[in-house]
């Protein structure tokens, strides 16, 4: 039998998730040179949060097409793009977010995600 044991300086490290994603639905329609993406998360942030800012999501070489929030389509001017990441506040405990993207998976050479 192998047994394995955290230290507590390692225990310190860990926190509760944050945010819960309950369900998640990705539909993919694909053409000859792109992909769309739609991916469709309904959230909630666990009973621990007290504060609700934003939600922080990664992705490389996506363009982005439409971000709803609750079913209305967001301004760009409403969330923030980095390299990388896509930045959305949100000030509800449960939410629903689409997100609408399209990818070049002939251009991808990454090994990630969707490629030819």
């Amino acid at each position: 039998m192998l047994r394995f044991f955290l230290s507590s300086t390692c225990l310190e490290k860990f926190k509760a998730i944050s945010l819960v994603v309950s369900i998640s639905t990705l539909t993919f329609d694909i053409f000859d040179e792109y992909t769309i993406v739609t991916s469709q998360l309904k959230c909630s942030y666990n009973d621990h949060i007290t504060k609700y800012k934003e939600i922080k999501l990664n992705g490389d070489n996506l363009e982005l097409l439409e971000v709803k929030l609750n079913n209305k389509v967001i301004s760009p001017r409403f969330y923030k793009r980095t390299k990388g990441f896509l930045t959305i506040p949100v000030s509800e405990k449960a939410f629903s977010l689409s997100i609408q993207t399209k990818i070049y998976p002939k251009k991808n050479f990454s090994g990630e995600g969707l490629y030819q």
